[in-house]
């Protein structure tokens, strides 16, 4: 991929695509933020975000950070390891989950980002989903590309799905890779009969558009327990002794959860339930009266901390 030209960035989007912005050596992550939104029409909202993307991992930026400084970092442990060496890219996402969302997800705007945000978290295995629900939700992704099922059509024939893998790129990565050789395409195309017909219904038979089941998708991802919710790897070898767990944090509070199954690993802390929080470069720490370790008789009588390896602790505590 060719580099950004000399006193310009670019700037990713989660669905893969980019765009340039002129930089200059004081431009800050704030000042780029701002050129982003402005772009895209979204100058009024405080939902989003730039990040670095560093081995898969999403790293928040401060406002007041260097992209200068950030684009001139390197992946030290690739380094080390004697791995190609590459630039941490710029991510521009949605961070902030608020009940306004359900007036922004009606705008222009905002549907498009909204969505494919919502199709990473669901792809990634951020939001735990249920095999039926994931698979309705590829249908509705593969309606957004092509419209409704038309058994004239090459696009809807299972020979066509199956060539192109339709299973790996719709459906949520830790679902396909645990189901193995499942026939995920056969199940889609199935789907995409039903969610044809209701959408058809819907609109008195002259189907919906792209941008309307793009607002279908992100509706139902809406409902899913999770969403809004944003998972951070820590460790903690007497919580956790098998390796890394998950922090998920949203509006309400925290949770640890197991890295795979996303059980949980701990009863949930409501911010009401903590006493406070800190942070260094390496660790995040929080203080409270809950703790599932304890005797019952011991509940709420104990201040507990809770020390977490991690190098998010300033993204975790934001």
């Amino acid at each position: 991929e060719a580099a950004a030209p000399e006193g310009a960035t670019k700037v990713y989007f989660l669905d893969g695509s980019c765009k340039l912005f002129d930089v200059e050596p004081a431009t800050t992550v704030g000042t780029l933020l701002e050129d982003v939104k402005g772009r895209l029409g979204l100058s009024a909202t405080n939902a989003f975000a730039l990040y670095t993307v560093q081995r898969g991992t999403h790293y928040l930026l401060h406002e007041n950070a260097l992209i200068s400084e950030i684009k001139a970092s390197t992946d030290s442990r690739a380094k080390a390891l004697g791995m190609k060496e590459r630039r941490p890219k710029l991510l521009f996402k949605k961070y902030l989950f608020t009940k306004h969302d359900d007036r922004l997800v009606t705008e222009k705007a905002f549907i498009h980002l909204f969505f494919i945000q919502a199709v990473s978290d669901v792809q990634r295995g951020n939001y735990m989903c249920k095999a039926s629900d994931a698979v309705k939700l590829a249908a509705i992704h593969y309606y957004v590309w092509h419209g409704p099922y038309d058994a004239s059509r090459e696009q809807f024939t299972l020979p066509y799905m199956r060539e192109l893998r339709l299973g790996e790129q719709l459906m949520p990565t830790p679902l396909v890779t645990a189901q193995g050789s499942h026939d995920w395409e056969a199940r889609i195309q199935k789907e995409q009969i039903k969610i044809s017909d209701i959408f058809s219904k819907l609109s008195n038979g002259r189907g919906i558009s792209s941008s309307e089941a793009k607002v279908m998708y992100i509706k139902k991802v809406r409902k899913l327990p999770m969403y809004g919710t944003t998972l951070f790897h820590v460790h903690n070898s007497k919580i956790f002794a098998a390796g890394h767990f998950l922090v998920a944090a949203n509006s309400s509070g925290v949770q640890f959860l197991h890295p795979i199954t996303k059980e949980e690993l701990h009863s949930a802390f409501f911010f009401s339930d903590l006493q406070r929080w800190e942070y260094t470069p390496k660790v995040f720490c929080f203080w409270s009266t809950k703790c599932d370790f304890l005797e019952d008789t011991a509940q709420g009588r104990h201040i507990v901390k809770y020390s977490l390896s991690t190098k998010q602790g300033w993204e975790i505590s934001t």
